[in-house]
């Protein structure tokens, strides 16, 4: 069996297999001696059917097995003897082969790149503190209480946190921009709305200018307030423009807040403030500590990202785009995003999934790399782990996701690779040199 290459991209090559005329006869005489002691042929004792016979009777069945057993032994040849480290079969010719005869095919595969790992053991990282205030759990405990509030209405001018039912409808010069960007009604016109008057922060959202204008505004108000887009607006229609607004108040509510009585206590299920207090407390200082391991981690990829400079397989980029891209699709559509808008997109995120996909894929070759060199393995217990993750997830039983993974050879392979990636990402997050930022 001979092999010869050609490299059509640095991680691409093109292997041609050749195979002799006296190896196929070989592997023929092995095939028909197998049939020859297991064939059951009526008249005759097993094992003693005649070869002539054996191959009028089973000559679809033992060509099917020479072919089948030939190609299987030239893969396996090509995965040991050709120096190549495959990350996977990209292409392959399937021919006939025949007994006595030579025959010469073509596989097309992507190789893992050859590459020096940078210094991964103790990465300079800087994250802000996991400190909890107590300031921290007072604006928690707000939060929840604001969430729990009642709205009443009030016969005067709205103040900022109250909350307002409007009427708007934005121009841009003489145009309409519910004409402009009919899919963006939000920027264009709304009937009656409810926003919080003088919002801030991450409830600041939507026009702002209405948000601004109507604080101070009353039931049957109107009044016009301008509004100037930044030139990174989200609506292309509306970047670098000025818009008008005419707005019309139709009623003010009052927030007004549940104290922080035994009542409030008791549908929360704590008996006391300082329990209260104590369980938000707990619950903060598990998202910053959580909130500061991503940072570890998206800081340690980035170094070394930025480390290694290494050309890629080209079928691992493509998959991790596809479902890249899947992904995006999924989240826009569920955002009730119209199917023309990401038609007209579908470029840009193609092009954003490329780039995000190769980044990706370096990663984890590069970690897998690590996982090699310091023995990191993925255990019976880690799989355990990750089962039952995904059953809490899709609220499916455990022993329903083992029989998906029975049953699909490929998803076990990725979720082993997928945990093997973040088991090394730990590892370098234990082995990381990390400050604090001060303030």
């Amino acid at each position: 069996m001979n092999l010869s290459t050609e490299n059509l991209s640095e991680t691409r090559v093109k292997i041609t297999v050749a195979i002799s005329a006296e190896e196929t006869a070989q592997e023929y005489k092995s095939i028909l001696n197998e049939f020859m002691k297991q064939a059951k042929v009526p008249g005759f004792r097993p094992g003693k059917t005649p070869a002539n016979i054996i191959e009028r009777k089973f000559t679809k069945e033992m060509g099917e097995e020479l072919t089948r057993k030939t190609l299987t032994n030239a893969y396996n040849h090509v995965i040991k003897e050709s120096g190549f480290d495959i990350y996977t079969v990209v292409d392959a010719e399937e021919p006939e082969v025949k007994a006595g005869e030579e025959v010469a095919f073509e596989l097309t595969v992507d190789v893992n790149p050859e590459f020096e790992l940078p210094e991964y053991k103790g990465i300079d990282v800087e994250v802000a503190p996991a400190e909890v205030a107590d300031e921290d759990v007072d604006e928690m405990i707000d939060n929840v209480r604001k969430q729990r509030a009642e709205y009443n209405e009030v016969d005067r001018a709205a103040e900022a946190t109250d909350y307002v039912k409007v009427s708007y409808e934005g121009f841009v010069g003489d145009e309409a921009i519910a004409d402009l960007a009919p899919e963006k009604k939000i920027w264009g016109k709304q009937e009656n709305t409810w926003e919080e008057a003088g919002a801030e922060g991450e409830r600041r959202l939507g026009v702002t200018a209405v948000v601004d204008g109507i604080v101070g505004m009353k039931a049957d108000d109107t009044k016009e307030v301008e509004m100037e887009f930044g030139e990174d607006h989200e609506v292309e229609e509306l970047r670098g423009k000025k818009a008008t607004y005419k707005v019309t108040v139709h009623e003010v509510r009052e927030r007004k807040l549940p104290e922080l009585d035994e009542e409030f206590l008791k549908s929360l299920q704590m008996e006391s403030v300082e329990q209260l207090k104590d369980r938000v407390f707990q619950e903060l200082e598990n998202q910053k500590k959580g909130a500061q391991n991503g940072e570890k981690r998206r800081q340690i990829l980035a170094a070394l990202n930025e480390a290694v400079e290494v050309a890629v397989p080209e079928s691992a980029v493509e998959a991790q785009a596809q479902a890249l891209i899947n992904r995006t699709m999924m989240d826009y559509i569920q955002k009730g995003v119209p199917q023309e808008e990401l038609e007209k997109r579908q470029e840009e995120l193609l092009e954003k999934s490329k780039t995000a996909a190769v980044e990706q894929v370096k990663l984890d070759l590069i970690l897998v790399r690590i996982a090699a060199k310091e023995e990191i393995e993925v255990g019976n217990e880690d799989m355990q782990r990750a089962i039952m993750q995904e059953a809490m997830q899709t609220r499916t039983s455990p022993d329903e996701i083992v029989k998906r993974l029975q049953k699909d050879r490929r998803h076990v392979m990725q979720l082993q690779r997928n945990l093997l990636v973040d088991k090394t990402l730990e590892f370098l997050v234990e082995q990381a040199k990390v400050t604090e930022k001060k303030d």
